[in-house]
């Protein structure tokens, strides 16, 4: 069985999601989608999701970092369409056989969770965009690629 709210996997019913607590309905003359929509508003709002960005600047022969910092790439809510959303944050194409790391951060007020995760090697000529996608559990995946071609999604990370 699947959670309504979430689409988390629950083994054990007890009343409720492990995962997001909604409970688990099974129908009656309960509005559920209005039941939903309300549940998520008040369980993910202020919930926004981050991308550690980086600026250089050329020295003579030297590239050095001029600013580090976490960037705003969306709000929570905003990725429950099921789509792909794509932030402003481009780079240049790179051609590199090794997974591509992106430091995230989940921000819900002042509380933080910061992480780590890869995804596939993205070998393309052409500029590349990050963007965030909402995965069963409250979780989201991180993709790398082309907006509008080929990109590779990195492991889920909870947004709770």
């Amino acid at each position: 069985m699947r959670c309504n709210c979430c689409s988390a996997e629950v083994t054990q019913f007890n009343g409720q999601c492990p995962v997001c607590g909604f409970p688990m309905l099974t129908g009656g003359d309960i509005d559920i989608e209005s039941f939903i929509r309300s549940y998520r508003e008040n369980k993910l709002r202020d919930v926004k999701i981050y991308l550690k960005t980086y600026q250089y600047e050329a020295e003579g022969r030297e590239i050095r970092l001029v600013q580090e910092r976490y960037t705003e790439m969306c709000d929570a809510l905003s990725l429950f369409d099921g789509e792909i959303h794509w932030s402003d944050i481009t780079f240049e194409p790179v051609e590199v056989s090794a997974p591509v790391t992106l430091d995230v951060c989940v921000k819900k007020g002042e509380a933080q969770r910061a992480y780590s995760v890869s995804t596939a090697p993205t070998i393309c000529p052409q500029q590349q965009a990050v963007g965030v996608k909402i995965s069963d559990g409250f979780t989201v995946q991180f993709a790398v690629g082309v907006i509008s071609g080929a990109f590779a999604l990195s492991e889920s990370v909870p947004l709770l």
